[in-house]
């Protein structure tokens, strides 16, 4: 695919734009949809909502599984910024009518959406020591 996120045409309902504090602009496209009254947000690997049991083990030591998180892998190796990155979380948690959040990896959200965000976003506060490549080989 050739271009950036933001030359994807203007759309009322839909708009693509990139996450604050990633490396490589990861998207995130959010979509008005029931005519304006709801707000759903579609991710690629900032949000993941994967369950342990359907990961195979390597996977979970990772830090993939256990339900809505911003896995720790991903933060290690694709987010520059993490300040930025859960600024990005607490101003989604906020949007006006929040419905659902579209993982590319795991189930869609469909309830409590603005509280999963704020959570994600206060768990980036305190793990950011737990983010370094020592971490990540010593839970492998």
């Amino acid at each position: 695919m050739d271009g950036t996120i933001e030359e994807i045409p203007s759309d009322p309902m839909v708009r693509v734009e990139s996450v604050a504090g990633t490396k490589a602009g990861e998207p995130v496209v959010i979509v008005r949809s029931g005519g304006g009254t709801r707000t759903n947000l579609v991710f690629c690997d900032a949000f993941q909502n994967n369950a342990s049991k359907d990961l195979i083990l390597p996977l979970r030591l990772l830090g993939f599984g256990g339900g809505p998180s911003c896995p720790p892998l991903f933060r290690l190796l694709f987010v520059d910024d993490k300040r930025a990155l859960r600024a990005d979380f607490e101003r989604w948690a906020a949007m006006p009518e929040l419905a659902h959040l579209v993982p590319c990896h795991g189930a869609i959200v469909y309830k409590d959406a603005p509280q999963i965000l704020r959570s994600i976003a206060r768990s980036e506060e305190h793990t950011s020591e737990l983010q370094s490549l020592a971490y990540l080989v010593c839970r492998l």
